[in-house]
């Protein structure tokens, strides 16, 4: 505090042992909980930097790690899914074949799911994907789940749940307006229009639009002469709470 620092960031990786031993991490989940204690309770601002996909996670066990996170109540929370870069121990185990990355699409469904995971215990995550820098490029990423928008994507996953989740049960033929914020508008028609793409090919009346009164992170979906709304405050605790599988819910 003598220097101004304000916030410590933990990179936790994971909370799973037989992850952080076999990612040869050099610490236990038991230390990361001690430090997070300690950076509380000296009146630091506690950070959580997590990647899904090191050796030996799984979706399931990532998203436990998230979990026990949530219970050390961090201030912020960065998820890196995990790349492959050349010169480290990870690259030799995998051109080794000892050790297999996730796909994009495992690492867009896990992050999304773990975002909504903290955004129902108001944890805020403030960035999915390893920012790209002189020694962490496309060059000299050799595997793993690496894609310049991938926050873009993650976002958009999860805008494609929300309102698939509503109008699972909708008559395909009925008309449907989406409406959102324009901060929102690019994450409800997906990623190169993808989200529009998956929602017309089901729902043959549907259109989505900007609505500058509209509040972020905020939809209404008027579906014939019905108005609803649906916030990602109250869907991400649904999921939370529920346990809904995502990845069941459209693909």
């Amino acid at each position: 505090k003598l220097y101004n620092v304000k916030i410590i960031e933990l990179g936790v990786q994971s909370l799973i042992d037989e992850v952080l031993f076999l990612s040869q991490r050099g610490h236990t989940s038991k230390d990361v909980e001690k430090a997070s204690v300690l950076i509380k309770d000296m009146g630091f601002l506690l950070g959580h930097q997590l990647m899904p996909g090191l050796p030996g996670d799984n979706k399931e066990r990532f998203l436990l790690s998230v979990k026990k996170s949530i219970l050390m109540k961090p201030d912020m929370v960065r998820i890196y899914p995990t790349l492959v870069l050349e010169n480290t121990e990870l690259y030799n185990m995998y051109v080794n074949e000892v050790y297999k990355p996730i796909s994009l699409d495992m690492a867009v469904s896990i992050s999304a799911i773990s975002y909504l995971y903290y955004k129902a215990n108001n944890v805020n995550v403030i960035r999915i994907g390893l920012q790209t820098t002189d020694e962490i490029n496309k060059d000299n990423i050799v595997g793993g789940p690496y894609h310049p928008s991938i926050g873009e994507l993650v976002r958009s996953k999860i805008f494609l749940w929300m309102i698939y989740h509503f109008l699972k049960d909708i008559d395909v033929f009925s008309k449907i307006v989406i409406s959102g914020s324009s901060k929102d508008y690019n994450y409800m028609i997906g990623y190169r229009g993808e989200n529009v793409k998956i929602l017309k090919n089901i729902f043959k009346n549907l259109s989505i639009r900007q609505d500058p009164s509209a509040l972020e992170e905020n939809i209404v979906i008027s579906v014939n002469r019905g108005e609803y709304k649906i916030s990602l405050v109250d869907f991400s605790k649904k999921v939370y709470k529920d346990g809904i599988n995502l990845d069941e819910v459209i693909k």
